[in-house]
């Protein structure tokens, strides 16, 4: 290995090949929003990239107005379980959210809503 000019040996580091994804770079996700506890909201897809979103604030933000609602969003939780989403690096591409504004996640099968009749 290299050294470094104070003795320490430089680690290997490998070099991004043409097309690779880096860790610096993201893909953008495409998830389904859904409002806490309305049964008439049948979702609201959101892409979600780190151009355009770079905080959870920001993607809090973006939801609320995605959604449409009065109050702000406070929490991201999924449909089945109710579980707490924190940080953006937990959003899966093409997973259905609910947004929490107030209160506690209501369990309305939220992607069962969403069958619609066409």
């Amino acid at each position: 290995m290299p050294e470094m000019s104070d003795g320490r040996q430089a680690l290997p580091v490998k070099r991004a090949q043409l097309g690779e994804i880096t860790p610096y770079t993201d893909r953008q996700k495409t998830i389904t929003l859904y409002v806490n506890g309305d049964q008439h909201f049948f979702g609201k897809s959101m892409i979600v990239n780190r151009r355009f979103t770079q905080t959870w604030d920001t993607f809090l933000r973006q939801a609320t107005e995605a959604t449409g609602m009065m109050n702000a969003a406070r929490e991201i939780s999924t449909p089945t379980h109710g579980t707490k989403v924190n940080r953006l690096d937990e959003l899966k591409d093409g997973f259905s959210y609910v947004v929490i504004a107030k209160g506690t996640f209501k369990p309305l099968g939220y992607v069962i809503l969403d069958a619609r009749v066409l």
